[in-house]
């Protein structure tokens, strides 16, 4: 589990069809423990911390190759990175699982006092679950959503920060980006669809109770 708030930046050292080595800041990864790529949850399976600067091995399933933009990294790529959250310590973004739900697209950056926004477009089965002034995992990076945008996709607004500290830095218009809906959504859409159970949960209740 992860919350969005990312804790470094990594350099893509090494890729070969299904490994990924990436050069980091921390010299304690361990073997099996769970990183955040790009929003992507990774396991360590070699860790290297004699290097000036430690780098860690992830092997990469089918389906993260592609679902997510993994499969199109390159040598020098930058990257996100978050370790899993610890019990104790402050959550200061939002829970995110590390599996991406699909894609998007850099459509617009448009500058603004304090920062820029991003307009991004994404599939509708993505869109249903994203509202206005709701949380999603962008690159791992937990935001909330500015507005959305006429059915095709939402906007994001970024900070100096965010951007220095982040590949938002980098992103350029026609990028890709891995998106994670908030859990929460897929939870509630699931109580509405369970049709044959009478658990007494309504999409009225929910409205009213302010869920949706």
């Amino acid at each position: 589990m992860f919350t969005g708030i990312i804790e470094k930046m990594g350099t893509v050292v090494e890729k070969s069809p299904n490994r990924i080595t990436i050069e980091i800041e921390w010299k304690d990864l361990k073997v099996g423990e769970s990183i955040s790529v790009n929003g992507v949850c990774l396991t360590v399976a070699q860790s290297e911390n004699f290097r000036p600067l430690a780098r860690f091995t992830a092997d990469l399933s089918r389906e993260t190759l592609s679902s997510t933009t993994l499969g199109s990294l390159k040598v020098g790529n930058r990257l996100n990175l978050e370790r899993a959250l610890k019990l104790g310590e402050r959550l200061g973004g939002h829970f995110l699982s590390g599996h991406v739900d699909g894609l998007g697209k850099v459509r617009a950056i448009i500058r603004e006092e304090g920062g820029k926004v991003f307009e991004i477009t994404t599939s509708p089965e993505i869109l249903k679950y994203i509202v206005s002034k709701g949380s999603i995992g962008v690159d791992g990076i937990s935001l909330t959503v500015v507005r959305v945008i006429n059915g095709i996709g939402f906007s994001v607004s970024i900070i100096p920060h965010t951007k220095k500290v982040t590949t938002f830095g980098l992103l350029k218009v026609n990028d890709s980006v891995n998106i994670e809906v908030d859990m929460l959504a897929k939870y509630v859409e699931n109580l509405i669809n369970k049709k044959n159970e009478k658990s007494g949960i309504t999409r009225e209740i929910l409205l009213e109770k302010g869920f949706l």
